[in-house]
């Protein structure tokens, strides 16, 4: 076990009063390049992590591990604020969260059915990646603060936007994000009003994003950057090299045939196009909007 403690606000104290201080993202697994390395075999190499957010909010999450991490004796699936007191256990490591400033303090944190990860799971899912075009010239055609502020303002809106239809964000990509919904009848809708509000929004702002939408079973487990649970598997890689390609043949909106198809008479589709895939066999069917 590495020391990497140093003058952090809030820390972990492990069994022999070792202290290893928080800030930022502080990752936690078996590789040497993670702040808090665990040498055991029980332990992943990219473990879990810790990330500040706000003042003093302190948030845990377990990467998606074999063998899981514990708060209080329970095992986490979706990320866990840490109050000040909270046990926290990875592999046969114990560790106690310290926060002085934590205005929570003596309310230890409880892991709710909810956040309690009993096991990887498949199911059929409505995916959509979004991503700013040419966002290396756009920045570098702006004062960095202005850029950040569209950025910030994109997603800020594209979050309300997909919130609203009772969809989640997944995973940021740098200036882009996978979004996903349940596959329900009323997702349908819900979808299709989504892509409206993207291209309402696209009339409104100074630069270009696009989008694909796909349909498809997903491997579902872990947790995704932006606290959501987690999602995997060939459908996953599918609707992200349609996002390349739309960027390849200059498309805004890309659906692919499932989602065109369930998507009939919902919205209106342009031109259709067959390409092939990179990683994926044969030739799929496209339609633009």
């Amino acid at each position: 076990m590495n020391d990497a403690s140093n003058t952090g606000s809030a820390w972990l104290e492990d069994e022999q009063g070792r202290r290893f201080d928080l800030g930022g993202s502080f990752a936690i697994g078996r590789s040497s390049a993670c702040d808090l390395s665990l040498t055991d075999a029980k332990i992943s190499r990219r473990h879990a992590a810790i990330h500040t957010q706000a003042d003093s909010e302190y948030w845990l999450s377990d990467f998606g591990s074999a063998n899981g991490t514990f708060v209080n004796q329970r095992r986490i699936g979706q990320p866990v604020r840490l109050r000040d007191g909270d046990r926290l256990k990875i592999g046969p490591f114990e560790f106690r969260f310290v926060n002085p400033g934590d205005s929570s303090a003596g309310v230890p944190t409880q892991v709710t059915t909810q956040q309690t990860l009993i096991d990887l799971k498949h199911e059929r899912r409505w995916l959509m990646v979004a991503d700013i075009e040419d966002s290396t010239l756009l920045a570098s055609s702006l004062e960095p603060h202005i850029y950040r502020q569209h950025v910030d303002d994109w997603f800020r809106r594209a979050r309300a936007l997909i919130e609203g239809e009772q969809g989640a964000i997944n995973k940021f990509l740098g200036d882009g994000f996978l979004a996903s919904w349940p596959d329900a009848e009323e997702s349908r809708a819900r979808i299709a009003a989504t892509i409206r509000g993207f291209q309402t929004m696209q009339a409104e702002l100074p630069f270009r994003f696009r989008l694909a939408v796909h349909v498809g079973d997903v491997i579902l487990g872990g947790v995704g950057s932006a606290g959501e649970e987690g999602l995997s598997g060939p459908e996953v890689n599918f609707v992200f090299r349609m996002e390349k390609l739309a960027g390849t043949h200059g498309i805004g909106v890309l659906l692919s045939q499932p989602a065109s198809r369930e998507l009939e008479g919902r919205v209106t589709p342009g031109s259709e196009h067959i390409w092939e895939v990179p990683g994926f066999a044969g030739q799929s069917r496209f339609h633009e909007l």
